[in-house]
């Protein structure tokens, strides 16, 4: 039985679920597609430290979803990525990407409403921003979304993020 089984049939129980060390097996670095739709009672996933992407929607419909975390290695954001989590306030980033391959347009947030999120930036120590492809790229638009703040290196605890959900 899968992770997503067990929390489906506790929906009372409420889970951060803290996934750093998953180790992936025949799905490469990817959060696989559909693997966690409509579970209910998730608050926060502080993802694989290798993981390098999210399939689409992995997440779709977990509408107690207020948290993420991505590690160093994340480069890939598929459409739909996070369909459906209305919920979202908080993105965590400890990667130094500012263009992604995938979802580069902003749709891997379809759903959710522009300047609902905030954007924590780990290994970012300030306002960056580069030219790739032609496109220029921010850390205020990081992965094509308008976030309601953005906080980086030294302005923000991971801690205190993840205690209001536990």
């Amino acid at each position: 039985m899968s992770i997503a089984e067990c929390l489906r049939k506790q929906p009372d129980k409420h889970v951060f679920l803290y996934a750093e060390n998953v180790i992936f097996e025949g799905n490469g670095k990817k959060w696989p597609n559909e693997s966690f739709m409509n579970v209910k009672n998730l608050t926060g996933v502080y993802f694989p430290a290798d993981m390098e992407a999210i399939g689409n929607n992995a997440f779709d419909n977990c509408t107690s979803l207020e948290a993420i975390v991505l590690g160093t290695n994340f480069k890939t954001m598929y459409p739909s990525m996070l369909a459906g989590v209305k919920n979202l306030k908080h993105v965590v980033y400890y990667g130094t990407r500012l263009d992604f391959t995938g979802a580069n347009n902003g749709d891997a947030w379809k759903g959710i409403d522009q300047k609902q999120m905030t954007l924590y930036l780990g290994n970012f120590d300030g306002y960056k921003e580069i030219i790739s492809g032609g496109k220029k790229y921010t850390t205020t638009n990081w992965a094509r979304y308008t976030w309601k703040k953005v906080y980086y290196k030294g302005e923000f605890s991971i801690e205190d993020i993840i205690e209001v959900l536990e």
